[in-house]
């Protein structure tokens, strides 16, 4: 009986959260930062059944419900557009894939992010909008960080902070990760939300409140990132600073967020067990080819390579997926016993060499036309007029894609959910543009445009929204 209450409960929760999206639909866009951080501890099932999934699933089919019931037409921001190439030449390498279920699988994952970037870039319509955003991202980066955090103080061994099981090395003992599986995804997914709270600090219209939320969830961020002794996390931080400084607006918060970085793993290194392997993990950024992970990085390039080489693979690659199979007939011939057996790294950790390897050159040319159609859509916005925040958020769309491309240098996520995610929220902005300029078209005193819409505002009125 108890669970039939509890049932009828979250279906209750569910039916008043769903009317209140079909009210407000870009609700959506601040519940996706939460869904994301529920890594590992919003699983539910197996496979693809976690939380953030299901409650994505559940957003797309509520959007396209609204776009019925409104008569509105769904709009594709061309950089976006754009991945549709790559996506039809995946589509195609997984049938020749000699991993087909697996292949087939990552390919509607392909389909599922690349369909929320379209739903973000269409639901965020007002700067009230992506203050919100900006709130949520902020509240998301406390509770990770507050997790990673009360992992690290070794509070709890076992029940609710007990998140992995003890066989877990890098989930439990002196590496946090939150809500993650990995140490090294929660550091770089906090890298991506102080990107964006950092850039917001100079915006004057946010208010002190706001400002003081950003700037404690940028303070526990940086903690939990020294705390996960993540090496990509903390490579992907020094390229955020570094990033801010060719920004006018943002340098003197570029040299605050560093040394509040410095103050942060003094801290650690002297009141803290963390010493010890944090010094090893920072030694080790200077000697990159010198360990064990990056030679091992590195055989997998060259073996890519030769894959890549191998019969008509450069044009068309091996099959979505293939890499690991087809590993095995080229390993690098420096590769390690104890790599190749028994830890069984195989798959690909870089990007551009997985799809040489997998789609060849025609893959690799429609993604080099994605990317660079994302730059260009860049350069194209900063030229228009924006308002403060509208600017700032360019700053920190610019610096966390390249960031971005260069941890997909050796950390392949190439669905990683928060880069799809900025991608929907640039999209928004060049919708956010393309409305500006349909106002500033229209004749003064227009009446209400077709559909019976309220008159158009003018433009003053949308950059002060």
């Amino acid at each position: 009986m108890s669970q039939l209450i509890l049932l009828a409960l979250a279906a209750a929760v569910l039916g008043v959260f769903s009317l209140a999206i079909l009210r407000w639909p870009w609700i959506m866009a601040l519940v996706a930062p939460l869904t994301m951080s529920l890594d590992s501890v919003g699983r539910v099932g197996v496979g693809v059944l976690t939380v953030n999934n299901l409650t994505k699933l559940l957003f797309l089919l509520l959007f396209l419900l609204i776009c019925l019931l409104r008569n509105r037409p769904v709009r594709v921001p061309w950089h976006l557009a754009l991945f549709l190439p790559l996506l039809l030449v995946t589509g195609i390498a997984v049938f020749y894939s000699p991993r087909f279920p697996q292949a087939l699988q990552y390919w509607g994952r392909f389909l599922f992010v690349w369909s929320f970037a379209v739903l973000v870039a269409n639901v965020l319509t007002r700067e009230r909008h992506l203050r919100a955003v900006l709130d949520a991202m902020a509240l998301t980066a406390v509770l990770v960080a507050a997790l990673a955090i009360v992992q690290g103080l070794q509070i709890f061994q076992e029940g609710a902070m007990a998140l992995h099981g003890t066989e877990d090395a890098m989930a439990r003992g002196i590496r946090v990760s939150g809500g993650f599986w990995n140490p090294n995804r929660m550091a770089v997914f906090l890298v991506g939300l102080v990107v964006f709270l950092v850039a917001a600090l100079p915006v004057r219209s946010l208010g002190r409140g706001r400002k003081a939320l950003y700037m404690l969830a940028i303070g526990v961020s940086l903690a939990a990132i020294f705390m996960s002794l993540s090496r990509s996390g903390l490579l992907a931080l020094g390229l955020v600073l570094l990033g801010f400084l060719f920004s006018r607006r943002h340098r003197r918060l570029a040299a605050g967020a560093a040394a509040v970085a410095i103050a942060v793993a003094v801290f650690l290194l002297l009141r803290t067990d963390y010493a010890g392997q944090l010094m090893m993990r920072l030694s080790t950024l200077s000697e990159l080819g010198g360990d064990a992970s990056a030679q091992i990085r590195w055989h997998l390039v060259f073996s890519g390579l030769r894959i890549f080489a191998h019969g008509f693979n450069w044009l068309w690659g091996c099959g979505h997926m293939g890499f690991e199979a087809a590993y095995v007939a080229f390993p690098h011939p420096l590769v390690s016993h104890d790599a190749y057996y028994h830890v069984g790294i195989r798959a690909s950790h870089t990007l551009a060499i997985t799809i040489l390897a997998e789609q060849g050159l025609i893959g690799a040319s429609a993604a080099l036309l994605f990317f660079l159609g994302i730059y260009r859509r860049l350069s194209i916005l900063f030229r228009e007029r924006w308002s403060e925040l509208q600017h700032c958020l360019l700053v920190a769309i610019l610096i966390l894609v390249t960031v971005k491309l260069v941890d997909f240098g050796f950390n392949p996520s190439f669905q990683d959910n928060l880069f799809w995610f900025v991608l929907g929220l640039l999209g928004a902005l060049g919708v956010m543009r393309d409305d500006r300029a349909a106002r500033t078209a229209m004749p003064a005193g227009a009446g209400p445009a077709p559909g019976g819409g309220a008159p158009i505002a003018p433009v003053h009125a949308a950059l002060r929204d």
